[in-house]
């Protein structure tokens, strides 16, 4: 899902100023979770919970389609 986004994202023409972390955030709100929360308490450097939007931009350099940053 996050690969789909970040190639929507990537075919924007761009007029907007929003980056690409902003559209994640955007879309993970789209979602309407009841809980956008994730549990990282096994993380040493995160909070015992970190929004999923977060973690997902934290992931972003895994994608190699996420050039729109």
């Amino acid at each position: 899902m996050v690969a789909d986004w970040i190639d929507e994202y990537n075919d924007l023409d761009h007029a907007t100023d929003a980056t690409l972390q902003d559209w994640i955030r955007g879309k993970v709100a789209e979602l309407g979770l009841e809980d956008e929360m994730v549990n990282t308490a096994g993380h040493d450097d995160l909070r015992d919970e970190t929004p999923l939007a977060d973690m997902i931009i934290m992931d972003l350099p895994s994608y190699t389609n996420a050039s729109g940053s």
